[in-house]
């Protein structure tokens, strides 16, 4: 029995040498909610950047079809005028 009891405080003072106090609790709820805070801002940032190369993309995409509709007015207005000239090499 003196075995059983000595078993018994060895995992009972184990315990309490690994037992996670209050104050560190609250200071790893802290730390935890600081690290979701930086991570929520660098979300936005990125969100944000993401947004803006978007938009970008969206504005090259625009003046692309815009050029490439000029270039189709331009090849219809010339063809009117020199209806024999040959289809040009990038069209083929």
């Amino acid at each position: 029995m003196d075995e059983n009891m000595k078993d018994l405080l060895e995992s009972v003072n184990f315990i309490k040498d690994n037992m996670v106090m209050k104050s560190d609790h609250d200071e790893l709820v802290a730390r935890v909610d600081r690290v979701e805070k930086n991570i929520d801002d660098f979300r936005e940032e990125v969100r944000g950047e993401f947004m803006g190369s978007k938009s970008r993309i969206g504005g090259l995409e625009n003046r692309i079809d815009n050029e490439s509709a000029r270039r189709t007015d331009l090849e219809t207005r010339v063809r009117a005028v020199l209806p024999t000239l040959p289809i040009a090499p990038e069209r083929v």
